[in-house]
């Protein structure tokens, strides 16, 4: 995508954003990695697992991430009240029975 933003003059440094119908977009510009038809239904088989938290967003590792010891699935542990730094990972086996699984918290 071009020509997203604009300047007023040369000598000027703010950005003014231009509207949509102005951009270009240009597209099949690369080869791709994978075919567009199996983007699609991964993206697809992603976003019907993904469930967004009780703050309203969703996990970036959401679905992706599981426990090397036990095999169960690694949830992120996060809350209005936690700072940045304060969020870690879980593993949903080690919540439940600490026993089963020996595995620890994981912090980002």
């Amino acid at each position: 995508m071009n020509f997203k933003t604009k300047k007023q003059s040369y000598k000027s440094q703010k950005k003014l954003w231009n509207d949509p119908d102005e951009r270009v977009i240009f597209e099949n510009t690369q080869e791709p990695i994978i075919e567009e038809s199996v983007f699609l239904i991964v993206q697809n088989i992603r976003q019907s697992k993904k469930r967004p938290t009780k703050m309203g967003d969703m996990g970036m590792f959401s679905v992706l991430l599981y426990c090397a010891g036990c095999g169960g699935i690694i949830y992120q542990c996060r809350t209005n009240k936690f700072k940045r730094e304060q969020e870690y990972f879980l593993c949903s086996t080690y919540r439940k029975d600490r026993d089963v699984c020996d595995t620890c918290t994981f912090y980002p």
